[in-house]
């Protein structure tokens, strides 16, 4: 069975909207009565390895563990509801995974954008080693210093943001 932190879990909008309109719950009492069902029912096997389904007194919900998000709720004896929230899922599903191909198409694109900066400033420290190699006046020299030490700075910085990014990369 999942183990996670019931006081992590949020609420979908979808959740509170099916808590008022089949067990009257709603406002500031919602959550307090949503956490006691979670605190007080029993998990329930669930064909999704991220979700879990906790059944109390004919009462069930759908969570989805890896966003910490109570997803909807149910009577258990409504089989229409059943069906009906089973479809939602099917949505919820899609819906996610038409966000996260979006999320990564944006991280993709960062990441080629950092990429050519990177390859920009190599460029420009190929550059500035070459002409610094070739100076000899002193002040001239100093100069090329201070600018190579500030070129290098900067691609250390932008090295740092592309682990960032494709870090987020390998988490979607």
């Amino acid at each position: 069975m999942f183990k996670f932190n019931i006081e992590k879990i949020t609420l979908s909008q979808h959740f509170i909207e099916r808590g008022a309109q089949r067990f009257a719950t709603s406002g500031s009492t919602i959550m307090h009565w949503a956490r006691n069902v979670m605190h007080n029912g029993t998990q329930s096997p669930s064909h999704d390895r991220d979700r879990v389904f906790i059944d109390y007194n004919e009462v069930r919900l759908i969570i989805d563990v890896k966003n910490n998000v109570a997803i909807t709720c149910y009577s258990t004896n409504d089989s229409e509801a059943k069906d009906r929230e089973l479809k939602t899922l099917e949505g919820y599903d899609e819906a996610m995974l038409i966000a996260q191909s979006e999320v990564q198409k944006i991280r993709v694109k960062q990441l080629k954008i950092v990429d050519a900066k990177i390859l920009n400033m190599m460029n420009t420290l190929t550059k500035l080693y070459k002409t610094h190699g070739n100076t000899s006046r002193a002040d001239y020299f100093e100069k090329q210093e201070l600018q190579i030490a500030a070129v290098e700075k900067e691609l250390a910085i932008t090295r740092e943001q592309r682990v960032a990014v494709k870090g987020v990369l390998r988490k979607i």
